[in-house]
C-alpha cells in the first residue's frame, strides 16, 4: 500500500509529535497521506488566529475536493447507515465517502465510528 486518506486526528498527532505519531510513522513509513477536503478544514479549525500556519501544513498533503462522485457516496452511505441504525457523524461520513470513491484505505484512530462503513478499508495505529 503506497497511499491513504489520513483522518483529521492523524493530521493532529503529527503537528504535536506525540506517542501516537511515532507509532503512526513506525507502522507506516512509506504510505503517502492525503486528505479528504473535510480533515484539512477540521484541521484549521485549530489554526484560528494563525491560518497561514495551518495552511503551511496542509500543503504538504494532496487535498481530494467533494466531486458529484462524493456526494452522492455520501448520500448511499448516509442511507444504508441511518436505516441500520449505525449513522457517523457527518464529518466523518465525508472522510469516508472520499475514501471510497478514490478507493483508498482511511488511516485513523478512530476505528469504532469508520468500521461501520461497509467497504471501507481501515489502517489503524
Amino acid at each position: 500500500m503506497d497511499r491513504a486518506i489520513a483522518d483529521t486526528c492523524v493530521l493532529i498527532d503529527l503537528q504535536r509529535q506525540n506517542a501516537a505519531a511515532e507509532r503512526l510513522q513506525d507502522r507506516y513509513p512509506d504510505v503517502q497521506l492525503e486528505l479528504s477536503f473535510v480533515a484539512a478544514a477540521e484541521f484549521l479549525i485549530g489554526f484560528d488566529a494563525i491560518p497561514e500556519q495551518g495552511m503551511r501544513v496542509l500543503a504538504e498533503f494532496a487535498v481530494k475536493p467533494v466531486t458529484s462522485d462524493t456526494l452522492q457516496l455520501y448520500a448511499r452511505i448516509w442511507n444504508r447507515l441511518k436505516r441500520s441504525g449505525k449513522l457517523i457523524g457527518p464529518n466523518d461520513l465525508w472522510i469516508a465517502a472520499t475514501c471510497l470513491e478514490h478507493g483508498l484505505p482511511i488511516l485513523t484512530r478512530n476505528v469504532r465510528e469508520f468500521e461501520r462503513v461497509p467497504g471501507l478499508e481501515i489502517l489503524s495505529y
